[in-house]
């Protein structure tokens, strides 16, 4: 008897999963795709880590983990993973999570492509996988929740954050966050290298060094939490705003 419910339930688990990708629209399956490339961003972060664990130990963990890079395509897994699944999960109330995951991977995709690479001198250097994975973390990933968020934007006019202000501080919470660990983690973390010099460990070199690099650092970190974040936040959010506006007027 307790065979027969089981096989009962696991029918129906099966045809309630089937059922649920019957209800996909474009967009979803779109979202879909995406998640699907996603999960190789998974796979690529437990790859580094267990590179740099074994190869660096602890440390090398530790800097795999606390790259902006890293978290901020994470959350595009993991946002894909609640939108197709777990669409009334209050983690997708009011969409302020899409809008803050666009603000986060925009940041990525400027910070590496124009600050690091274009101004820093850093660049997509290393074997074929080295260069592959960069371009896949700062590039493509980037891109295509870009292509997704503006076909979201299209296809649910007016579902953005009603208030803009609370909107931008609750997006900007994680920027602070991540900001006092830039400014702090000079001062707590040390390394050497091989000839036993000491250095201050800073996330993104002189960029990120304000006990080493004041002057320099200092402005950067600043322009960024103050400036780039609120910025791009408004660029997303007056999009969305503006395009359910022409989508309205086209339908009237």
């Amino acid at each position: 008897m307790n065979t027969d419910l089981m096989e009962i339930k696991n029918k129906k688990d099966k045809w309630n999963l089937v059922n649920h990708f019957k209800s996909f629209k474009w967009i979803d399956w779109l979202g879909f795709a995406f998640f699907l490339m996603y999960s190789v961003t998974i796979v690529f972060f437990i790859f580094d880590i267990i590179t740099e664990l074994s190869t660096n130990g602890g440390y090398g963990g530790w800097k795999t983990i606390d790259k902006f890079t890293d978290q901020s395509n994470i959350l595009l897994w993991f946002y894909m993973l609640f939108y197709l699944f777990f669409r009334k999960h209050s983690f997708l109330k009011n969409n302020q999570w899409l809008i803050s995951n666009l603000v986060y991977i925009f940041f990525t995709f400027i910070g590496y492509n124009v600050i690091l690479v274009g101004l820093g001198g850093y660049g997509y250097r290393g074997n074929f996988f080295e260069i592959f994975e960069n371009a896949w973390y700062h590039i493509i990933c980037p891109i295509s929740f870009f292509v997704f968020g503006f076909c979201f934007f299209y296809f649910y006019q007016n579902q953005y954050p009603k208030i803009f202000w609370i909107s931008l501080l609750k997006q900007i919470i994680y920027p602070t966050i991540y900001v006092i660990y830039l400014i702090t983690i000079p001062f707590v973390l040390n390394y050497s290298d091989q000839e036993g010099n000491i250095y201050h460990y800073s996330v993104y070199g002189n960029f990120t060094n304000v006990r080493d690099n004041l002057t320099i650092a200092l402005p950067v970190i600043l322009g960024m939490w103050l400036i780039f974040f609120p910025a791009s936040h408004a660029i997303f959010y007056f999009s969305w705003f503006g395009i359910s506006k022409i989508k309205k007027n086209n339908n009237n």
